[in-house]
């Protein structure tokens, strides 16, 4: 019977080491499964912020491009402004020598209604050309902020422990 409780006592000891030992393997493969695991979540979120990036970049574009067309729109509203309140002033001084003339009066107050709405587009030009310009701004700064944020992310990434050996 001595015997028995030998062997029964070291079978305790080989079920606890052996306990001990798969406990020890889980609890290592857990730590580098949640290494993995951040360094997955993080190169996503690098992923997420180059799509980003690439959005505000493509806006930047665009709105550059609106912003090229409409320097040469405002270039031309303003010459047609110019011009007819150019004619306006012709006509209405040409009214103020005739101030009878009925058909002068009638065209005097055509060119100066042309000439207000010609105003009143290159003023609404002008207005949205400084629109597309404070966009150009603000997608520079969220650009340089985003390109920022990657930089760091990118850094962590690098100082992670890399778990994975087929990498």
């Amino acid at each position: 019977m001595i015997r028995r409780k030998t062997m029964f006592k070291k079978g305790v000891q080989f079920k606890g080491l052996f306990i001990f030992v798969v406990l020890a393997m889980i609890a290592c493969s857990n730590k580098i499964n949640s290494q993995k695991i951040d360094r997955l979540e993080s190169q996503r979120a690098l992923l997420a912020l180059n799509t980003y990036l690439n959005e505000v970049n493509l806006k930047l574009e665009r709105t550059t491009l609106e912003n090229e067309s409409l320097i040469s729109d405002i270039d031309k509203a303003n010459q047609n402004a110019s011009a007819s309140a150019a004619d306006a002033k012709k006509l209405s001084d040409q009214l103020s020598s005739d101030p009878g003339n009925q058909k002068l009066a009638k065209k005097a107050s055509k060119a100066a209604n042309k000439a207000a709405r010609d105003a009143k587009k290159a003023g609404k030009l002008n207005v949205e050309f400084g629109d597309t310009t404070e966009m150009l701004k603000m997608y520079k700064e969220e650009i340089a902020s985003t390109r920022d944020k990657l930089k760091d992310l990118k850094s962590k990434i690098e100082f992670m422990p890399n778990t994975n050996k087929s990498n």
